[in-house]
């Protein structure tokens, strides 16, 4: 598994963007640091594991809701 380096405050930019993948908390923006995809094809279904690593680049643990929307079919 690769790993990207996290980004400093001068990266984000003056806007405070997240980055692509950033999860946003309360207390700032947990950047994606890894991402990492197993997947299996058996005839017409696919099974898909998919493994994203946050950096937490402040002094405690901070606690984030993580949406990943699927279509309904």
């Amino acid at each position: 598994m690769t790993s990207l380096p996290l980004l400093n405050d001068d990266e984000l930019g003056a806007a405070g963007e997240a980055g692509v993948g950033a999860i946003a908390t309360d207390r700032g923006n947990l950047p994606l640091q890894a991402i990492d995809v197993d997947a299996t094809l058996t005839g017409l279904v696919a099974r898909v594991a998919l493994t994203q690593t946050f950096g937490n680049r402040f002094d405690q643990p901070l606690e984030a809701s993580y949406i990943f929307p699927l279509p309904d079919r």
